[in-house]
């Protein structure tokens, strides 16, 4: 049986020996990593401001609230949706409990978001308070979006064992969502009647508080932001365990 600080300690080893073992004999390894979605961040910064020519105040800002988020999220999905039958060896080598295996993959990709997202923040930043103000305001917007994308992440890789298309399907509405995720474009632009899909859209959900934290800040759009991301994570927390109880004496034998 597994506490949870059990869980916490094995997931926190697993995430160090992994990092470990992807830079050993790499230069400056840990640096491309967070490279990645800074690049992508200033391409398309470049793009959709100079070439699609869209017209927001503080552009930078409000694309580094989306964009950033938005790679965690999609990356994080992706990876981890297959990573319990991809670790079905080290499950029958050894006894380990399938959420460090979850829990070591998002922490990983969790540490290079949050570097990447805190040096485009620190040069997006107009003065030392607005920096201290916004970093202080994500606090709790980074928690839940930590926490939203390992329950969604946490649901995926259970349904993954038992339907091997899980993977290909999260794949290609990722790919849709991105375009239907108000990630490079403001809310305001999307039609009236249609704009009930993006508010229920979960990824959108835990994407919204981080934009509040840093973009146009007002507490009482924040609180509501982050409340409604706090909805979801309890939703896909409810999803989660009552998948996990009805499947778990199954799931070894099915990697």
């Amino acid at each position: 049986m597994y506490g949870l600080k059990n869980l916490l300690k094995q997931s926190v080893a697993l995430t160090i020996a992994n990092m470990k073992s992807r830079y050993r004999r790499t230069f400056a390894g840990f640096i491309w990593v967070i490279m990645n979605p800074i690049l992508v961040f200033l391409i398309q910064n470049f793009v959709f401001r100079n070439i699609l020519n869209i017209k927001i105040d503080h552009y930078v800002l409000f694309l580094l609230g989306g964009l950033l988020p938005w790679i965690f999220i999609s990356q994080t999905l992706d990876m981890v949706t297959p990573v319990l039958v991809n670790s079905a060896n080290l499950f029958k080598s050894m006894t380990i409990h399938p959420l460090v295996i979850i829990n070591a993959q998002i922490l990983d990709n969790f540490i290079n978001y949050l570097f990447a997202f805190l040096i485009v923040l620190f040069f997006s930043a107009t003065n030392c308070y607005q920096l201290f103000h916004e970093l202080f305001a994500l606090i709790i917007p980074m928690l839940l979006l930590f926490l939203g994308t390992f329950l969604v992440s946490w649901l995926l890789a259970i349904l993954h064992v038992f339907y091997r298309d899980t993977r290909f399907v999260v794949t290609v509405l990722l790919n849709l969502l991105f375009f239907l995720t108000p990630i490079f474009y403001p809310i305001s632009l999307i039609p009236s009647g249609v704009r009930w899909i993006v508010l229920f859209n979960p990824i959108y959900s835990l994407i919204e508080p981080v934009r509040e934290a840093i973009y146009q800040y007002q507490f009482s759009d924040l609180f509501t932001s982050c409340l409604k991301s706090l909805i979801f994570s309890i939703v896909f927390l409810i999803l989660a365990i009552c998948v996990w109880k009805k499947v778990k004496n199954e799931l070894y034998f099915k990697l």
